[in-house]
């Protein structure tokens, strides 16, 4: 016969931390035909129970979600049932494994929300209305210095190196990265992290001061709470960068051709009018490399810390998964498309490192650079991004 799980909770919990009164267990968890023996129980006994029922059992009529046990008991059986986990980010040969559940997550039934591009779902994120989710790096450096109960997997998703991403105007007098102070650069978004992964560049490797320059940028944060700097400005509604930069609007931009190459198309231009910042990126950006170990780190996985609370190996058993879909899915890579072939080229065939230790100079020089652009109030540190325990997981 079945018990009902606030019997199960009465009789296993309370005899658990209250081994002297046995018989009031047994009591709690017979059958229904016979609860009437609970008559008979002394008053004070009866008074404990319902003191402690009503600390530690479900009221009926509610459920509350984060106290509901992760099991649920029948006579002479145990069956574990599966914590359900919303969880939503960009399906793609080392992700949908784990969408799909081909491979398992221990204790948990993932129920994945299918998006065509990932950053629509990121204030969903960053809102904590998934358990599981993929935001950009900033958006979670700026979660963590908002106190937003988010735990971070040193799972990065996507990575790039991307000093090729800045174009000026030629009529605006820029000859040199240096010539961007006083002058006024388009971006997407102030935070968004190719646009803040460029401006440390442009700081740490030609001396820019970034704090001189006017940016102007398309949308707000994933995370609304958050203030830019003063010197960080709307542009007019409907805009794009590349009409704002060909006019001469502005300067320069980060980027202004993404809206064409997202599309399938080239983007139009005057070469002779619009011109890469910077040349022969690709060398710079080997160089950058072998001299600092920095990878710009884009997109990585975070939870919710209620989740793992009710499941409390969750980031090691998810980590183990997403770990375990990229090292089958990288074998059989044949030709990687030029955004990973960039990072390829210059890091080596592991060119997606997970774990904190393999990434440690990069997730250090960005919490730097997050704090001198403005991004965070303060300058984070790994220990306060991801917990201890993360640490010592394999890359």
């Amino acid at each position: 016969m079945t018990r009902s799980l606030l019997e199960c909770n009465i009789a296993s919990s309370f005899f658990y931390e209250y081994p002297i009164r046995p018989g009031l267990a047994m009591a709690c968890s017979r059958p229904r035909r016979r609860r009437k023996s609970l008559l008979f129980i002394p008053a004070m006994v009866l008074t404990t129970t319902w003191e402690y029922c009503t600390q530690n059992c479900i009221p009926f009529g509610r459920v509350d979600r984060d106290r509901i046990p992760a099991q649920s008991i029948t006579l002479g059986d145990v069956r574990m049932s599966e914590t359900t986990l919303r969880a939503v980010f960009q399906r793609r040969p080392y992700t949908s494994p784990i969408a799909d559940g081909e491979i398992p997550v221990p204790g948990a039934k993932i129920d994945f929300t299918e998006v065509d591009l990932i950053s629509k779902a990121m204030p969903a994120v960053c809102n904590l209305a998934y358990d599981i989710g993929e935001i950009t790096f900033t958006d979670y450096l700026q979660a963590r210095d908002l106190g937003k109960p988010l735990v971070g997997l040193p799972v990065f998703v996507t990575r790039n190196f991307l000093h090729n991403r800045i174009w000026y105007h030629t009529r605006s007098g820029i000859a040199h990265p240096k010539d961007l102070e006083g002058k006024t650069v388009g971006i997407k978004s102030y935070p968004q992290t190719a646009t803040f992964w460029n401006r440390a560049v442009l700081a740490s490797e030609y001396g820019v001061d970034v704090s001189r320059i006017r940016w102007v940028y398309l949308e707000g944060a994933h995370n609304a709470e958050y203030t830019p700097p003063t010197n960080v400005v709307p542009a007019p509604e409907g805009a794009t960068l590349a009409d704002l930069l060909e006019s001469g609007e502005i300067d320069a931009a980060d980027d202004p051709a993404r809206p064409f190459t997202d599309a399938g198309v080239s983007w139009e231009h005057d070469p002779e009018t619009i011109k890469p910042l910077l040349s022969d990126t690709k060398a710079a950006e080997a160089e950058w490399y072998a001299r600092t170990g920095v990878y710009p780190i884009l997109h990585m996985i975070v939870l919710r810390r209620a989740a793992l609370e009710r499941l409390p190996s969750l980031a090691g058993d998810l980590f183990a998964a997403f770990t375990q879909a990229r090292d089958a899915w990288m074998p059989r890579i044949t030709n990687p498309d030029v955004f990973r072939q960039r990072g390829r080229d210059i890091v080596g065939r592991d060119f997606l490192p997970y774990g904190v230790d393999a990434n440690l100079p990069t997730i250090e020089f960005a919490c730097r650079a997050a704090h001198e652009q403005g991004v965070t109030s303060r300058r984070l540190s790994a220990i306060e991004l991801f917990d201890r325990e993360l640490f010592a997981l394999p890359a």
